[in-house]
């Protein structure tokens, strides 16, 4: 506080900013000095490109489920074979029965409706029992049924 000294009318308080102006300054320089070393990357070892394997000939125990949105309906195909909807589950628990390893890959184009994709998988999963593993096709090198998968 300060006291002024003449014709002045009382006591004068005054807020002495110079301790504030002194810790900002000093924080603003922690933080330039700081971001440069936070904001560094991770060293990554990405994967060399490999080539995808032949798709004509597939391992007699592997299924590959594929949905594609056809014109009026959806198509779902097991290994290129296609099948109604209504006799997935029973196909499906047909390939399954007496295996020890249940292994199914599902590969969807882009455009189907994620729920009718969800209730596809729901029926597969139902027809598998509870140690069905699913894993997703998400190259679109290998491409679904009845499609150039090269892309010419």
């Amino acid at each position: 506080m300060a006291i002024s000294v003449g014709s002045g009318s009382g006591l004068k308080s005054d807020i002495n900013i110079t301790p504030l102006v002194d810790v900002v300054l000093v924080l603003l320089i922690i933080f330039m000095v700081l971001t440069p070393l936070v904001q560094m990357g991770y060293d990554l070892q990405v994967p060399r490109k490999v080539d995808p394997p032949p798709t004509e000939r597939l391992p007699q125990d592997q299924v590959i489920l594929s949905i594609i949105q056809g014109s009026p309906e959806i198509k779902v195909f097991i290994n290129k074979e296609q099948i109604p909807i209504d006799q997935l589950g029973t196909r499906l628990s047909g390939i399954y029965k007496g295996k020890p390893d249940k292994v199914m890959f599902l590969s969807a184009e882009r455009r189907v409706n994620y729920g009718e994709v969800m209730k596809i998988v729901d029926i597969a999963r139902k027809a598998g029992g509870q140690n069905l593993k699913i894993g997703l096709v998400t190259d679109e090198k290998f491409g679904l049924p009845g499609e150039n998968p090269t892309g010419m």
